[in-house]
């Protein structure tokens, strides 16, 4: 007997500010500055923090890019947010772009 799935497509506004995007380059040099004064000071806990932040936010960065070339789609285009880099920069219906969350629920009805 074939089951009905449905689903919701939702998008979730994230809570990090779209003026604070960076392009992936400029992540990926934000993620140099931030380990080397880190290493300059290696008691501080809160760069220390902010460079792991940073450095996998570049490593998202880095994916995306890579996800956009294989596409045929230019790279350079790829915005990311340092404090919530799991957001996506995207058009939202009737507004500006911004970042969201587009969470997919499925539910299978048997």
């Amino acid at each position: 007997m074939p089951g009905v799935v449905a689903g919701d497509g939702a998008v979730v506004d994230a809570a990090a500010s779209s003026y604070r995007l960076l392009r992936a380059e400029a992540m990926l040099q934000a993620v140099e500055e931030t380990q080397a004064r880190a290493l300059a000071e290696p008691d501080n806990w809160r760069l220390k923090r902010k460079a792991g932040v940073t450095r996998r936010a570049a490593e998202m960065a880095s994916e995306r890019a890579a996800r956009r070339l294989a596409r045929r789609e230019a790279a350079s285009a790829v915005k990311i947010s340092a404090v919530e880099p799991e957001a996506v920069y995207q058009a939202v219906k009737g507004r500006r772009p911004r970042l969201c969350y587009k969470p997919l629920t499925l539910v299978s009805m048997v």
